[in-house]
């Protein structure tokens, strides 16, 4: 409306121009003799382009009405209602209008979100590179070959959904029955049950890795795969595989092999797998249900590079002051007590030395310290119990201060 009332506007349309009095108050005689001098002008000349006002209020017609027409869609989206827009004039209306009622529902933008994200599998350029190695060869199947219609189907990803669960259930099953056992002191059973349940549940997992990679050949990927996680199911399966061959070998030998009890500790690869893959096997509606537990689970794998460089930053401030105290504890020992001499278990040289004695006991009572694990107070009383100790206690003080108020704040 302002550049309609600020000048006159010129359209052209099918040879002609038509001039538009903004103030839209008069229709002077000048006006008129103008617009017909322009018209035989016209009649001479090629039809002029339009003036870059013109341009402009067209554009920004257009996108008013872009605005509408979003702001009608999304007044009537919400999730899990019928979509129903204002008015269908045309039959083209009514078809979308009866492709939106055969879905029945729509997706809200929480929903979409996460279907993205359940999308797009976790970005690294190195595993992305080695994913997209090929041989030189054709595929093994054709695109309409059955096989591949079976290993791609929504049916065959609920079955292996259903593997993955069974398999993390008898994971948990056989860890109690035998830990309990212990904790009641009997005889840990063999549990043959549980054996032969591993041993199926690897066969299947061993042909459904086989078929996958059958099915991409010439392409050759053993980093993301379906799931966007098959070098996490890979490790599974061979962990898997080595608890079958200890079961038949160590039969009796459940926590007494050491082959068998160091296998059995990484079960918990097994576990982590249903969490990992689950998401990304079933249809939109499992993806929507528990996609918001895949988003925390990615959001907790893209916390363990920081918290490598943390722990180490961490360990070095340790290693400083626990250097520190350690040299400065032993000076007070050594200086007033012998070598051999034995204190009693209440004396401040023995609580000196049971919190502060060594590099590594001082380096453990500043991490409780650090971490909340013991009142840095009743530390401090033990540090500086026996003797002068002022320099140990401006170091304690130091620590005290620089982890609180800038180490902490600066990590978290």
């Amino acid at each position: 409306v302002q550049l309609l009332i600020s000048s006159p506007l010129r359209l052209t349309h099918s040879g002609k121009t038509v001039a538009v009095n903004a103030a839209m108050g008069t229709n002077s005689e000048n006006a008129v003799e103008e617009e017909e001098e322009e018209e035989e002008e016209q009649d001479a000349q090629q039809p002029s382009e339009p003036s870059e006002l013109a341009k402009e209020l067209t554009v920004r017609i257009q996108s008013i009405a872009e605005r509408r027409e979003i702001s009608n869609t999304a007044i009537h989206t919400s999730k899990y209602r019928p979509v129903t827009p204002f008015v269908h004039k045309s039959s083209v209306d009514r078809m979308k209008l009866a492709a939106q009622r055969a879905s029945a529902y729509s997706i809200s933008k929480v929903d979409k979100c996460v279907l993205d994200v359940l999308s797009e599998p976790p970005r690294n350029q190195l595993v992305e590179q080695l994913s997209k190695f090929r041989f030189n060869a054709s595929p093994l199947f054709a695109e309409d070959s059955k096989v591949r219609k079976i290993a791609t189907s929504k049916l065959y990803s609920i079955m292996r959904g259903i593997a993955v669960m069974i398999d993390t259930a008898s994971v948990i099953a056989e860890t109690t029955a035998s830990t309990d056992a212990v904790a009641h002191r009997q005889v840990v059973p063999r549990f043959e049950m549980f054996w032969y349940i591993a041993l199926f549940m690897c066969s299947f997992f061993i042909l459904d890795m086989v078929l996958a990679l059958a099915v991409e050949f010439p392409r050759f990927d053993l980093f993301v795969g379906r799931t966007g996680q098959r070098s996490f199911n890979l490790f599974a399966i061979v962990q898997q595989t080595l608890v079958i061959i200890g079961m038949f070998n160590f039969p009796d030998g459940r926590f007494t092999s050491t082959f068998r009890s160091v296998v059995h500790r990484f079960s918990f690869l097994r576990v982590l797998r249903a969490l990992v893959t689950l998401p990304r096997m079933g249809g939109k509606r499992l993806q929507q249900s528990i996609g918001e537990l895949y988003i925390m689970i990615r959001a907790l794998a893209g916390t363990l590079q920081p918290l490598v460089w943390c722990s180490c930053m961490c360990a070095f401030i340790l290693s400083i002051f626990g250097t520190f105290l350690a040299e400065s504890v032993a000076r007070q020992i050594s200086r007033l007590n012998p070598p051999t001499e034995v204190f009693p278990e209440e004396s401040p040289q023995a609580m000196l030395l049971s919190d502060w004695g060594g590099t590594r006991r001082c380096m453990y009572s500043l991490l409780m310290t650090m971490l909340g694990g013991a009142d840095w107070g009743d530390l401090f009383s033990s540090l500086t119990g026996y003797e002068n100790a002022t320099d140990s206690a401006i170091c304690f003080f130091v620590f005290i201060c620089f982890t609180f108020i800038a180490l902490l704040n600066t990590v978290t």
